[in-house]
């Protein structure tokens, strides 16, 4: 007798409703058991180590990073389920490397030079260094923006003397009489410091976080209170593929009509790309217009494929830059002092070191330069490093693409299927006691980098801080100038008393300290 599909439908009136909606929660969980068997059976990555639960979603990832305990729970991953040296699977389709000898299988590998997926989505982003995921369309752009720009010589001919003057006024405003022994957020303070000298080297003049004494229109608070959206869209995809998609991140983004915090660091930035295109004009018309030698300048002038960036492409260039430079590495900044000041032995011997190099004429007055500080305070040196290893300013997920065709790829001796998405983390892999022990890794030890000239190098070639590879951070020099300038020369002009040292704390792959390191400074002769 033949079927209807009428007859497959509810019967209209009140009980249609009600089954409809049995059906779809029949659908919903069928999905979900579909889902789980696949994953934990099924799935290519099924074999590697880790809790059923990161097999089945990537929520629990998403979870950590919200809660701000990313790094201690992939450290307890690591401990329990890749004790033999084995990638722990952390989402169905991620697997966490946490060897330092793993890294440069990884990161320097040109065949996996492809990020993940997940930076393809308009969520994370417009276009820019950080979202491109092919490799070959990153180099071009990387070649394009990036170039000696970023060297260390550039740096120190173009902006080093620039970067002196911003520490002079930052030092200044901690001498006002009115400052002394008032109790402020050093860690903060650090970060608005390093806000100014990101924007002077995008934009020719700084945006006054130095001048004003004060986090200009909440953008430092507000990318922090931003870190948590981010990281959750890069780590839950239903977040990132579903509700980002939808209209509702009309009312979850920020927004260029803002007049604070990210949306308006957006529209800050569009108005200096507008208002150096109408100088331009104006030069080429015979008005007297300087010379500009920064980054805007350089996107300006970048060319793909005989192609200028557009707009939005500077855009997008211009602010990922600022929150890549400004807060994390005011952190790296605060990190390093609480460490520092949280060690009396530490503290000491730091100041004995700047003493004795003060005494002997080593240091300029009143700036101490970059070079001055890695040859003539090497202890100092060798506490911002293990600041770094210890507590990295951007502690994110970091993924590359296992070419999708061919054999896959063998590392460590662990072969891993074609396609796979493997990634590491700087707090876990810096702390590989084969790599950085035997001393306890997890320990603020400096004089490990002092042991010999062969350990420090062998150490620095395992810090994973900055990335690794083709992509490794674009203002790495000029973050590393930044710390050996300001991190002496708070320790050489100030007594300071710490009220509360903070917390430091990971979201969104994103660090910074919680609440912040507390002290009240008094100026020394």
């Amino acid at each position: 007798m033949a079927l209807h599909i009428q007859s497959l439908l509810p019967d209209s009136g009140s009980g249609s409703v009600g089954g409809v909606a049995a059906l779809l929660v029949l659908v919903g969980v069928a999905a979900t058991a579909w889902r789980v068997v696949y994953s934990l059976c099924f799935h290519p990555l099924k074999d590697f180590p880790g809790p059923w639960y990161t097999a089945c979603t990537s929520l629990p990832l998403g979870i950590a990073g919200l809660s701000r305990s990313e790094p201690a729970w992939l450290c307890w991953l690591v401990e329990t389920y890749g004790k033999d040296g084995s990638p722990v699977r952390i989402t169905p389709e991620l697997l966490l490397f946490h060897k330092a000898c793993q890294l440069r299988d990884i990161y320097w590998d040109a065949a996996c030079n492809t990020k993940g997926s997940i930076y393809q989505h308009e969520a994370i982003g417009p276009q820019s260094l950080f979202t491109t995921t092919s490799a070959d369309d990153h180099r071009k752009l990387r070649k394009a923006v990036g170039g000696s720009f970023w060297s260390v010589g550039t740096l120190k001919k173009t902006w080093e003397a620039k970067i002196d003057d911003l520490i002079v006024d930052w030092v200044g405003n901690r001498k006002r009489p009115s400052e002394n022994r008032k109790t402020i957020i050093l860690s903060n303070k650090t970060s608005e410091f390093a806000a100014d000298v990101m924007t002077m080297v995008l934009f020719t003049k700084p945006w006054g976080f130095v001048k004003n004494d004060r986090d200009e229109r909440g953008m430092l608070h507000a990318w922090r209170v931003g870190t948590s959206l981010f990281g959750l869209a890069v780590r839950w995809r239903f977040m990132r593929e579903v509700i980002l998609s939808s209209k509702l991140k009309d009312y979850i983004l920020p927004k260029m009509s803002d007049e604070w915090g990210n949306g308006w660091l957006m529209a800050q930035g569009a108005r200096e790309i507008s208002d150096r295109h109408t100088k331009l004009q104006g030069k080429e018309k015979g008005e007297s217009v300087p010379s500009f030698n920064d980054v805007l300048q350089t996107a300006i002038d970048a060319r793909i494929d005989d192609e200028p960036l557009n707009d939005t492409q500077k855009l997008a260039h211009m602010t990922l830059l600022i929150q890549a430079g400004a807060d994390t590495t005011g952190t790296g900044l605060g990190a390093t002092l609480r460490l520092i000041l949280s060690h009396p032995e530490v503290l000491a011997k730091v100041r004995e070191e700047i003493t004795a190099a003060d005494a002997k004429g080593h240091l300029s007055n009143p700036v101490v330069q970059y070079d001055e500080t890695k040859r003539h305070l090497p202890y100092l040196s060798a506490c911002i490093r293990e600041s770094l290893r210890l507590h990295p300013p951007i502690p994110n997920l970091f993924s590359r693409l296992v070419p999708p065709s061919g054999d896959g790829k063998t590392i460590d001796g662990f072969p891993i299927p074609p396609g796979t998405q493997m990634l590491s983390h700087a707090v876990v892999v810096q702390r590989d006691a084969d790599a950085f022990g035997p001393e306890p890794t997890d320990e603020f030890r400096p004089e490990r980098w002092l042991e010999s000239e062969e350990r420090s190098a062998r150490m620095e070639g395992y810090m994973y801080t900055f990335g690794m590879g083709p992509r490794v951070c674009l203002g790495k020099e000029l973050a590393l100038m930044e710390m050996h300038k300001l991190v002496p020369e708070v320790l050489r002009r100030f007594g300071v008393e710490v009220l509360e040292e903070g917390r430091y704390c990971a979201c969104g792959g994103i660090a910074y300290l919680q609440p912040g390191l507390m002290v009240r400074l008094t100026a020394r002769e």
